[in-house]
């Protein structure tokens, strides 16, 4: 049955879906914008029944700049006709996928590591992206999550919030005949994502998610450790770094390490070659939800900016995310080719590494070392050698800091960054949170100090340091376009021109990634936040959850940030979100470069491609993908 019935009554705020993309303007760019629409609901149960629902959405409040609204929900039901069985569950005729095929370049092909518990670099979201593997959840055209076009085609939210109860859709199958998809393959790989020890790149974003347990063959349960009224959206291909769903038969039959490699998923393409830091091969599968409209697909890994571009001017490869300060002169080399923005706008920021001033312990991190953490007592010991961390127990201590890190932004020409290394593809202006101005929330005292290299070397004479100092300075080379590192060679050297001295170590990202967690790493690093989601809980990268924003809040600012989890009204999520951007932009802990989006460019052979909205920023749905050669 290919119909959606929703009861919805009233409990609390519920985040049902991500709604459609929609455009705001970034330095002249049109980029993609994640709308949540939040739904007023006393309990939750969505089923398949052949009845199709309308329903009348009355906007309860409106906040300026944003296209977010509460919403209540009028049921009217509508008899239907049965989808024809030649149709896919998002309505495509069933038909063979053209016999064609296209090449993606990525910046990185990831190691084939399909088991969830071992997928720990955090490139693993590719195989959803490119359609090999599949969530439990996902988003209709409109952008809504919606059960028509997920696995799970029922759940319902226990009255005391804690469990879902979920239905499988039945006649899923895996790849390469490895059967079909049952309640079991389901409950193993949420187990195995979350078990001890996991390496799972999202496991720290899920500390709400309780145990799995299958009630029946297409049926289960997830318990819930903490409500979180976003969990719909957490679960689906509207996020990033969600568990996937692999075949427990051929984990069991052929053991882990057969399981890692062998890339067996239920997406719309199977793998039919996987080189490691290389080259993909893919083909396309008779699927449940989809038809794809191309029947072969490749990724090459290129690392070089413009190495991308070469293949692509060539017709090595058909699309790629091309640098922003190379779009203008691919688009003139490349008569009909066109780019678009792919995912929410992201800031390139630095982190002042090291502030961890909370005093107590990580939420589910039993066996971390509580304060002062590591790197925080290292920097304590030798805060000579440190000195943008402030002691929070020493107010001297912590004013000189921070003079020492508006010093720091004040030699930051972020104009010049985004006019030279983005070409103009951005904005200079933005905030931790994710705020920016012209949202309609956005306060003044939030901006970065004017670029004054002079007034800089006075405050840092202020500071204590008139002849500078020397530091290290983290900067990933490995992980273009989403972290650019030729925007910190950039503040490198502006860093430079005010007398400080920055050792540069530009290495993987994943050389450096865990050196992030439980407050081990003090080394100023070039990274990226996401813009919007402006009403999100924001607190569980620096100090809630874990520190892998470099920085851990006081506990009085965290459990501001931690009422978000339960906060049935967005304008006071909001709110929350703004007292801490206060403290945040009050003392400095980051440097925004940038506002920029990741863009991808098409050859003119690429005739169409439709994406769904996601706060990642690579490429998915490719098979949507239409060639004509």
């Amino acid at each position: 049955m290919g119909f959606v019935r929703r009861y919805l009554t009233r409990f609390a705020v519920m985040i049902f879906g991500v709604l459609g993309a929609t455009a705001i303007a970034c330095g002249g760019d049109t980029v993609e914008k994640i709308v949540v629409q939040t739904v007023v609901v006393e309990k939750e149960v969505v089923k398949e029944v052949p009845v199709e629902v309308v329903q009348t959405v009355i906007v309860e409040k409106e906040m300026p700049g944003e296209s977010v609204v509460q919403t209540v929900i009028v049921e009217k039901e509508v008899v239907a006709t049965p989808v024809p069985v030649e149709r896919t569950a998002n309505g495509s005729l069933r038909a063979p996928a053209a016999d064609e095929r296209f090449v993606l370049a990525e910046g990185q092909v990831p190691p084939p590591v399909s088991v969830p518990s071992r997928a720990g670099s955090g490139l693993e979201m590719s195989f959803i992206n490119w359609g090999i593997m599949e969530p439990v959840l996902g988003q209709n055209a409109e952008g809504l999550i919606d059960p028509a076009v997920s696995l799970w085609n029922e759940w319902e939210v226990a009255p005391d919030n804690s469990k879902v109860s979920w239905t499988l859709r039945e006649g899923v199958e895996f790849h390469n005949g490895w059967g079909e998809m049952t309640a079991e393959d389901v409950v193993f790989s949420f187990t195995n994502a979350m078990q001890e020890g996991t390496l799972f790149y999202g496991v720290q974003e899920f500390p709400w998610m309780g145990e799995s347990k299958t009630t029946g063959t297409y049926t289960g349960e997830m318990s819930f450790k903490e409500v979180n009224p976003r969990w719909v959206i957490r679960l689906s291909d509207a996020q990033t770094h969600q568990p996937w769903v692999i075949s427990k038969k051929l984990y069991d039959e052929k053991g882990e390490e057969a399981a890692l490699t062998e890339m067996v998923g239920s997406g719309p393409y199977k793998v039919t070659s996987y080189a490691s830091r290389d080259r993909v091969e893919l083909e396309a599968v008779e699927h449940w939800r989809v038809v794809p409209k191309t029947k072969n697909f490749g990724i090459v890994e290129i690392a070089e900016p413009l190495v991308f571009q070469a293949a692509f001017l060539t017709g090595e490869v058909d699309i790629a995310p091309i640098p922003n300060n190379l779009i203008k002169d691919t688009v003139a080399r490349t008569p009909g080719a066109t780019f678009r923005p792919i995912g929410r706008p992201t800031t390139q920021v630095m982190h002042y590494t090291g502030n961890f001033w909370l005093k107590g312990e990580l939420l589910n991190r039993e066996g971390t070392t509580q304060f002062p953490r590591p790197a925080y007592a290292e920097a304590l010991a030798a805060p000579e050698s440190f000195p943008w961390i402030g002691d929070i127990d020493d107010p001297e201590s912590m004013e000189r800091a921070r003079k020492v890190r508006v010093a720091m932004t004040m030699a930051t020409d972020q104009e010049s960054i985004v006019r030279n290394v983005f070409d103009g593809f951005g904005t200079a202006h933005s905030a931790q949170i994710g705020f920016q101005p012209g949202d309609g929330y956005w306060k003044d005292e939030w901006d970065v100090p004017g670029f004054d290299p002079e007034g800089a070397k006075a405050l840092l004479a202020e500071a204590g340091y008139p002849n500078g100092f020397s530091f290290p300075m983290f900067i990933p080379v490995d992980v273009a376009p989403n972290i650019i590192p030729e925007a910190g060679y950039a503040v490198a050297q502006m860093w430079r021109d005010i007398g400080l001295d920055p050792v540069i170590d530009a290495s993987a990202y994943g050389a450096a990634r865990d050196r992030r967690f439980d407050g081990q790493d003090n080394i100023i690093r070039l990274h990226l936040i996401a813009t919007g989601d402006l009403d999100g809980e924001k607190g569980e990268g620096m100090g809630r959850v874990n520190t892998w924003y470099s920085t851990e809040l006081p506990r009085e600012i965290l459990d501001i940030l931690a009422e978000n989890v339960l906060e049935a009204d967005q304008l006071k999520r909001i709110e929350n979100n703004m007292i801490a951007q206060d403290f945040i932009s009050k003392w400095r802990l980051f440097n925004p470069l940038a506002v920029v989006s990741n863009h991808y460019m098409f050859r003119p052979e690429i005739l169409d491609y439709h994406r769904v909205p996601s706060m990642g920023s690579r490429i998915n749905t490719l098979w949507s993908v239409e060639v004509r050669r």
